[in-house]
């Protein structure tokens, strides 16, 4: 689990996260971009995250894979609470582990096997707080909701910096070799985040 990776593979890990960040930036921007384009910017973040997840799977999830884990994970049970009026008018429930299912289907049709379970859990019982790093990896999601209902110009400024200082602590993670340094690494920037977020709620409200 000390392995670094290439600035390569950092980047298409942090390609998805950017992706949903500049989706949450333009929803924000007040601009009036049309709700069809803000919804297909989404679309496209969430299915890359899901893209990322089958990789990691294939791939016996590899460290880098671990906040796309938490990201769709986190958000298949978040949606199960939320009610879609175009779909149907009670809670999603469990349609909303769909895209999850799916994604393991997937991932199952090009590795048949459950040894990318048994790897994750070995990884967690070697370094726990990969725990915490997929955790990490709902904090654009967690920026999302903070941000929800406030519409300007500036807060796609905020939003920007935010998963710019997210994709950092993230860079920082997968590339440091200290467990100390990984661990601050992602403490210090999701803190900085969510502090940004809570304090632009009070200001605002």
């Amino acid at each position: 689990m000390e392995k670094s990776f290439s600035s390569r593979m950092l980047l298409l890990t942090i390609i998805p996260f950017g992706m949903f960040g500049i989706a949450c930036a333009i929803s924000n921007s007040g601009l009036g971009i049309s709700l069809s384009i803000q919804s297909i910017l989404f679309v496209i973040s969430f299915f890359a995250m899901f893209v990322l997840t089958a990789v990691g799977w294939v791939n016996n999830f590899p460290r880098w894979s671990i906040p796309a884990l938490g990201f769709c994970l986190f958000i298949s049970l978040y949606f199960m609470k939320v009610t879609v009026p175009a779909l149907k008018s009670d809670p999603l429930g469990y349609w909303a582990m769909l895209p999850l299912l799916v994604t393991w289907i997937v991932s199952l049709m090009f590795k048949f096997k459950f040894e990318p379970v048994k790897q994750l859990i070995k990884q967690i019982k070697e370094e726990p707080v990969l725990i915490l790093f997929a955790l990490y990896g709902c904090v654009p999601f967690f920026i999302f909701l903070l941000y929800d209902e406030m519409h300007s110009i500036g807060f796609m400024s905020v939003i920007l910096f935010s998963i710019l200082i997210f994709s950092l602590g993230l860079y920082i993670f997968l590339r440091s070799n200290s467990k100390k340094t990984r661990i601050i690494s992602i403490i210090a920037s999701g803190l900085s985040v969510l502090i940004i977020a809570f304090a632009v709620n009070f200001f605002f409200w």
